[in-house]
């Protein structure tokens, strides 16, 4: 299992890999830690820290797997504060940190804390454990064009009070559980902020070819509000980086003493079938 969970994060991160960009006179790299964080069904508060690295570094295929385990950060001492409380993160694999043992609260501020190994001083962030907001209607169904098979999405969310935010991402995954490629994100913004309301809509995935066979992760998540905005200028980037490894300097980012983005939420997980 530990090898399966490694080779699907290194998969992830080598999918990403863009080619080298044809600049001049960049200026050296400041090497900083990123922070990218995930969930499993164990556990809520899952760090991936690697480093960041040139975009205009040069590797061939067959460098890609040394590359990428080279640019994982291990043997951190990771610590996490939260209602008075403070708990540490395990390693999992090199670079992967977790803890099933950390208390689910929403509502509560979580902080993240640890040396940075480049330069000695604190990284740290903090972020909000959003509730978890659920589908209140999902249905999904093909559409066929000249060219492509299209996914059409239409989905319906209970959206409580307040002013809301959520991220839906679509995922095609393979027979051996693979994530083929990076997911389709779809960004929603409530547009009113004091009343109970039933937030519906449909898209449509495009440059993509969907059969009946196919099997679909879609997932909503009520997400907070730098996070929205860091997903949304992503979107709008008219250059791709790796993801975890290494943003542009125009991108945000919460982490004090580093880069990424530090959220949390519970996303609420359906597996379809398209018809």
């Amino acid at each position: 299992m530990t090898k399966l969970f490694y080779i699907l994060i290194l998969m992830l991160l080598i999918g990403c890999i863009p080619d080298p960009l044809p600049v001049d006179n960049i200026p050296d790299l400041k090497r900083q830690p990123v922070v990218t964080n995930f969930n499993t069904a164990e556990s809520f508060l899952n760090l991936i820290i690697t480093q960041n690295f040139p975009v205009e570094t040069r590797v061939s295929d067959d460098e890609l797997d040394s590359l990428v385990r080279s640019l994982f950060l291990k043997e951190l001492y990771i610590k996490v504060y939260v209602s008075g409380m403070e708990y540490s993160l395990d390693e999992y694999l090199n670079g992967v940190y977790y803890s099933p043992t950390i208390p689910k609260l929403p509502g509560e501020e979580y902080k993240i804390e640890f040396e940075n190994p480049f330069n000695g001083k604190a990284v740290s962030s903090t972020a909000e454990l959003m509730e978890k907001v659920g589908f209140a209607r999902l249905e999904s169904n093909l559409k066929k064009t000249e060219f492509d098979t299209l996914l059409q999405v239409n989905y319906e969310i209970n959206d409580p009070i307040g002013k809301n935010w959520y991220m839906i991402n679509v995922k095609e995954l393979s027979s051996d559980f693979f994530i083929l490629e990076t997911p389709y994100v779809e960004l929603i913004e409530d547009a009113i902020d004091t009343l109970d309301q039933r937030i519906s809509g449909s898209f449509t995935i495009p440059f993509k070819d969907f059969q009946p066979q196919d099997t679909i992760l879609i997932s909503l998540s009520n997400i907070d509000q730098t996070y929205f905005e860091f997903l949304d200028q992503r979107k709008s980037q008219q250059f791709i980086l790796i993801e975890e490894l290494s943003d542009p300097i125009t991108y945000n980012t919460n982490i004090n003493n580093g880069l990424g983005i530090f959220t949390l939420h519970q996303p609420d997980i359906h597996i379809i079938f398209p018809e």
